[in-house]
């Protein structure tokens, strides 16, 4: 006790907190800190450094200073003692009194610090509440469009098979118009031809053999009747397909604008959740399938959605990433990602034991989840896991990547789509639900669809 008269209060004070050292933890650098309050501080930071020499931490959880804390209680042990013998000296009642003032006095703080909680959460509904109605708005803008897109194609395959059905009538009404010309002039022809006949019959001489009529006009009326006898269509036939094809411009019509829909309609296997965006500005595709890492507070007006993003249970406070909407806890799943050309990017499975604790600043943070994963940096390609990435030699970095996921088997591979080529596997065994998950720095990386196709069989009949 002797020894620990003659330090001072700031010797058992946390350069945080400024307070007496609770749980204390050492850092490599031999600086000691509460423990709250060095996972606050890294927690706001980003970075594991030393608030004292700034120096890296490479350690995630620093081990408990026992002897500084043994320290500390003995100093407020001693401390409180020393109140009591002067406490003593003092009358009875000004010392209750002094009592219940310090009661009072305390009780005060917890209720102000209340209020400050209270306060600071009130603000947060708030400002959620307005960001609520921003991203409502905006989810609105881009449903339209895309159904905007979807009515334009409609509106043109509607447009397109009037058009279709219009020429077929106007080139069968010319068919037809053209066959009643000519049956005006067949009509004509056998007309004069069976007057000429009627006339030659009706002549009121009599006709010898030796007359004009069974020379010349004779041979010249019977020809002209066999050429009407053996005409190719007789007077009450029409030629085959003269109507419309009512059958080809119905049939199967709905199906046949979606066959061709295919080709701008896509399914993408992992749609990107905003809501688990990194806090710094990530600016996602409107069909959530791609990160555009190129985005910066340069011009933030040129981006309004993306301020004042709530701190919010689902969002990834700790790793710059954007997770997939859903999440995967059974099965076989395959995605693509493509790369391009960045250099820098991650992607692979994260694994939560506790989604709701990571939020920055919460009591309940909790930064044991777990990834896996490959990554570019800076055209070296990795492999990433909690508290390592190592890289793998040789290998270069894809265009595009291909992500096999076999939940049941604890499988996690990737390959590369384009060569086929196989980059790297993991043999696992997964106790949770998986989360895909991205991140992309100063470029484009995008989930790629996966094409319809639709096919059509004839049953046969024997």
């Amino acid at each position: 006790m002797a020894s620990q008269s003659c330090l001072s209060e700031e010797d058992f004070s946390c350069t945080v907190c400024l307070d007496i050292f609770k749980d204390p933890v050492v850092l490599l650098c031999s600086h000691s800190f509460c423990k709250g309050c060095l996972q606050t501080w890294w927690g706001e930071k980003q970075i594991k450094e030393c608030p004292v020499c700034k120096k890296i931490s490479s350690i995630n959880h620093p081990p408990r200073n026992l002897a500084l804390k043994k320290l500390c209680e003995a100093f407020v042990q001693d401390r409180r003692q020393h109140a009591e013998k002067c406490t003593n000296h003092s009358s009875r009642p000004i010392a209750a009194l002094d009592y219940k003032k310090e009661d009072l006095q305390k009780c005060q703080e917890t209720i102000q610090n209340k209020l400050k909680v209270f306060n600071a959460v009130r603000q947060k509904c708030v400002q959620t509440e307005a960001y609520i109605k921003v991203q409502a708005q905006d989810t609105e803008r881009k449903i339209k469009e895309q159904f905007q897109k979807l009515h334009q194609f409609l509106h043109e395959e509607e447009e397109a098979s009037i058009i279709a059905l219009r020429e077929e009538e106007e080139h069968k009404s010319q068919l037809m118009k053209e066959r009643l010309e000519g049956l005006r002039s067949d009509i004509s022809y056998i007309s004069n031809t069976s007057r000429a006949i009627q006339t030659q019959l009706r002549a009121e001489h009599g006709i010898s053999p030796k007359s004009s009529f069974l020379q010349d006009d004779y041979k010249m009326m019977m020809g002209q009747c066999k050429r009407i006898q053996c005409a190719a269509f007789g007077p009450t036939h029409l030629p085959p397909g003269a109507l419309i094809d009512v059958a080809k411009h119905l049939g199967n019509l709905a199906f046949r604008a979606w066959d061709k829909m295919n080709d701008i309609v896509f399914w993408t296997p992992v749609i990107l959740d905003p809501n688990t965006a990194y806090p710094e500005p990530v600016m996602l595709s409107d069909d959530l399938t791609s990160v555009n890492g190129s985005y910066r507070r340069d011009n933030p007006r040129d981006y309004p959605f993306m301020e004042q993003v709530p701190d919010i249970p689902e969002r990834m406070n700790q790793w710059n990433w954007v997770l997939g909407s859903e999440g995967i806890d059974s099965g076989y799943h395959s995605w693509d990602v493509e790369v391009g050309q960045g250099k820098f990017w991650q992607l692979g499975v994260w694994q939560s034991f506790h989604r709701q604790g990571n939020v920055r600043h919460s009591p309940l943070y909790d930064i044991r989840g777990k990834f896996w994963g490959i990554a570019a940096d800076d055209s070296s390609l990795g492999v990433i896991t909690p508290g390592s990435h190592t890289k793998l030699r040789g290998m270069p970095v894809p265009w595009t990547i291909r992500v096999h996921l076999d939940w049941d088997r604890g499988m996690l591979s990737f390959s590369d789509l384009e060569t086929n080529t196989h980059i790297y596997t993991f043999k696992l065994t997964f106790t949770e639900t998986l989360f895909p998950f991205v991140t992309s720095t100063h470029t484009n990386l995008k989930i790629l669809p996966h094409f319809n196709s639709v096919h059509t069989y004839m049953s046969e009949y024997n």
